[in-house]
């Protein structure tokens, strides 16, 4: 139509373009932003995940002369960087679109009515459905090929299936849009994901077997070297399901620990020399919102760590969640922490612990601690006003000192691992009201774990909305 293919007279225009193929427009943006060499464009320093300025407005009159175009049925655009937190990640710099940024290029997407938004960077898949319009966030595998994913078109359907590369399907997904209400179903790993969901559910219930624990980026089980440096001292690895919305690829890789009965179904034992970690990254960041729970049982003394999600490759931040002494702990670097005053936790008995940051991108001061359903408010905080700004590259491990993480916490702040039971271990990408912590204790003091909570609370929700 009238607008050009290319945002001619930019530093993108030999590296953005707009190109109609039969019935599709694929629009294919340099989603890296750089001013000059000496603007600082924020945490990644003179290039930033952004569209801006002229990029944005050749953008923008592309997608509005699609809407003149009868022969136009899919747009898609592509580009490198996801824009929709969160999304699965492995051996990658974990960088997204600027969360600044975000919301000012969906909104575009959602007012032109782009069907698929294909991104790449962090090296695993992840299928999200945008929560105020029918736009799907397709993130796809590359680094090895490992796996890839294929779009079958048609006039009103776009049919996407990811395979492994043996040629086993890993999952479908169809984006029907021949009614008035546009169709998506999703199953396996393109099964789109909640974004303000339980993503991490750790139950301890289910060991999978080699033949289930299949890792999407490898194919194989138990995994090499390359993938964790732990890997290379353990003998006989199992895994520990991860049933949340990120699934089967977070579960807990483990040895030397016993499933025992526990507060929920069964637990974890675990002693100093058990080992547990997660293959993948995230899926925390940044300043988003989040929540951590879980039960814990223990009569150990001495500062305990049991969560711990820090980086190889660099200082950043972590968020860490700890037991110092008989209190709830939550440390982001060795001198900046928060832990609660007077609790009893290390008794011997099961108790439920949570920490919440609320809102994005609060500070220390805002992270609410809760033991058994309540909110302690008597703290012990260093450096409070310091924001929450989480490594964006970040490895999960529970109860393991893992020496090639850049900051080791059991030497900088005098920790041991956590040695008890643990139990119902969940991750939000959402900070939980206290009504809904409460409820995560009470209804698991019935039996319920966190799985169940999380899908009473969506109901709840609804009904509230309706």
């Amino acid at each position: 139509g009238n607008a050009e293919g290319r945002p001619i007279g930019t530093i993108y225009e030999h590296t953005s373009n707009a190109y109609q193929h039969k019935n599709v427009l694929f629009v294919t943006i340099d989603m890296f932003r750089f001013d000059d060499a000496d603007t600082n464009l924020g945490d990644q320093g003179v290039v930033t995940g952004d569209i801006s300025g002229e990029h944005l407005e050749w953008m923008e009159s592309v997608l509005k002369e699609a809407q003149n175009i009868e022969s136009i049925d899919h747009i898609v655009v592509q580009s490198h960087l996801p824009i929709i937190y969160p999304v699965r990640k492995y051996a990658s710099s974990g960088m997204l679109v600027d969360d600044q940024e975000s919301e000012k290029i969906l909104d575009l997407f959602r007012k032109y009515k782009v069907d698929l938004y294909l991104a790449g960077e962090v090296h695993m898949n992840t299928v999200t459905k945008d929560p105020k319009s029918d736009l799907i966030q397709f993130v796809g595998r590359g680094n090895n090929l490992s796996n890839l994913t294929t779009v079958d078109v048609t006039t009103q359907v776009l049919n996407l299936t990811c395979y492994q590369e043996n040629g086993t399907i890993l999952g479908n997904l169809t984006i029907d849009k021949t009614s008035e209400k546009t169709k998506i179903t999703g199953d396996g790993l393109l099964k789109p994901i909640a974004p303000d969901g339980l993503q991490i559910h750790w139950s301890f219930d289910e060991v999978l077997s080699k033949d289930e624990y299949v890792f999407s980026t490898s194919g194989s089980f138990p995994m090499t070297a390359k993938q964790n440096p732990l890997l290379k001292a353990m003998k006989n690895p199992i895994a520990l399901q991860n049933d949340g919305g990120f699934e089967y690829d977070y579960s807990l890789i483990a040895e030397d620990v016993k499933l025992v009965e526990g507060k929920i179904n069964k637990a974890v034992e675990i002693t100093k020399d058990s080992k547990m970690f997660v293959i993948p990254i995230g899926p925390m960041d940044a300043g988003y919102e989040r929540t951590l729970a879980c039960w814990v049982k223990t009569d150990k003394t001495g500062r305990q760590l049991i969560f711990n999600n820090a980086s190889f490759w660099g200082q950043g931040q972590f968020f860490n969640l700890s037991l110092n002494g008989g209190d709830l702990e939550l440390s982001l670097r060795p001198d900046i922490y928060t832990h609660t005053k007077g609790q009893n936790l290390n008794d011997g008995n099961w108790h439920h612990v949570a920490i919440v940051l609320p809102k994005k991108d609060g500070l220390l001061d805002a992270v609410q601690l809760y033991v058994d359903g309540q909110e302690i408010a008597d703290k012990v905080t260093e450096k409070g006003k310091t924001k929450i700004k989480t490594s964006q590259a970040n490895w999960m491990s529970v109860a393991t000192d893992i020496p090639s993480y850049k900051t080791d916490v059991f030497k900088a702040m005098g920790m041991v691992t956590y040695q008890g039971h643990l139990d119902d271990f969940g991750i939000w990408t959402r900070g939980l009201s206290k009504e809904e912590i409460r409820d995560l204790y009470v209804q698991g003091l019935k039996g319920l774990d966190a799985m169940q909570c999380s899908n009473y609370f969506k109901k709840k929700n609804r009904k509230d909305n309706s």
